[in-house]
């Protein structure tokens, strides 16, 4: 029986008692499986770019624990039982699942762009001690948006959260280094 036309379920039960050589090939090709343009019968998003906050968090978030892989997929497809994606080709189960992964690795390296740079100062008065986690993300969205309850900013897309971040962190840089002009110039003075 070929790779491409088992289930998940039925991969996952044969899957221990393959042989090494076998478990290689295997692993070959599911490190090859593409995104599925559907899942379940469920359109497959080109990217996870129309996600709200709060589900780009829950997918971190149930990804890292066990069997949180596909707990992470029911984020995207919560209509889908188990039993469903249990039926479903295990190359289009994997598929997805890695595709979701590099989404997600995307979406943490665009934030981590962004990052505001630290002065010496900064980094002595510890500043980098200062990470609230996701937590603190929701409070400044919140706080920029005059918005009272932090869980109302878990329905907000995650771009528009990471735009107004990138947003501030220009304009914030920009008046660090304006600042540094006006000090230099009246400094000379």
């Amino acid at each position: 029986m070929k790779l491409q036309e088992i289930d998940f379920a039925t991969y996952g039960t044969i899957q221990p008692y393959l042989t090494a050589e076998s478990a290689a090939r295997a692993a070959e090709v599911l490190e090859k499986a593409p995104r599925p343009s559907t899942f379940c019968g469920c359109p497959v998003p080109d990217n996870l770019n129309l996600i709200t906050l709060g589900e780009l968090f829950d997918i971190q978030d149930k990804a890292q624990q066990p069997d949180g892989v596909l707990a992470a997929v029911r984020v995207l497809f919560p209509k889908v039982s188990a039993e469903k994606m249990a039926r479903e080709k295990v190359l289009s189960v994997v598929g997805l699942v890695r595709w979701i992964g590099r989404e997600v690795e995307r979406i943490n390296r665009l934030f981590a762009k962004i990052q505001p740079r630290y002065t010496a100062e900064q980094i002595s008065a510890g500043v980098k001690q200062l990470n609230f986690g996701a937590f603190g993300l929701l409070d400044w969205y919140a706080k920029r948006q005059g918005i009272s309850n932090q869980d109302d900013v878990r329905g907000v897309c995650w771009v528009r959260v990471y735009t107004c971040m990138k947003m501030d962190n220009e304009r914030a840089e920009y008046e660090r280094r304006l600042n540094d002009i006006f000090a230099r110039k009246f400094k000379t003075k």
